[in-house]
């Protein structure tokens, strides 16, 4: 809200002041017992000099939703809980265990051939229980021979 008023302390003529300013410099004038006339000049240069440099500013730098955007996804991408580094690592993480996964599942699937073998086939439950576990009959001697490292 521009507000256009005869300012005794700067100037006769009339100038366009925003209210920001005037409340701005009636703060300052109470609360550091400054005389109005030297901060009223200085508040409204310094808050003309702001308007020109923000004129200057591309039209999204000076659009509120914009910059409300713009922090809400700074906010979301560094600073929130679920950032973009936890995110990076979960999705990492998760790649992982579905690697682990299907590795497993390549497993469950031969132990259950295998166990299919073992139940149906004898020669193959004779073959199973001398290499794993060693048994023998009884004119036989196992010798087990361990490879050096």
């Amino acid at each position: 809200m521009l507000f256009v008023f005869k300012s005794p302390f700067v100037s006769s003529r009339s100038r366009e002041v925003d209210l920001g300013v005037v409340f701005f410099t009636i703060l300052l004038c109470k609360s550091f017992s400054i005389t109005p006339v030297f901060l009223c000049k200085f508040v409204t240069d310094m808050w003309k000099q702001i308007q020109k440099k923000i004129s200057k500013l591309p039209w999204w730098l000076t659009n509120p939703i914009c910059i409300v955007a713009v922090l809400f996804l700074v906010w979301m991408l560094f600073f929130d809980s679920n950032n973009l580094m936890n995110q990076f690592h979960k999705h990492q993480e998760l790649s992982a265990m579905l690697e682990k996964k299907k590795f497993y599942v390549e497993q469950v699937k031969e132990t259950n051939k295998q166990l299919a073998e073992l139940t149906s086939n004898p020669t193959t439950q004779e073959k199973f229980a001398r290499e794993h576990y060693w048994m023998k009959r009884d004119n036989e001697d196992v010798f087990v021979i361990v490879p050096a490292k």
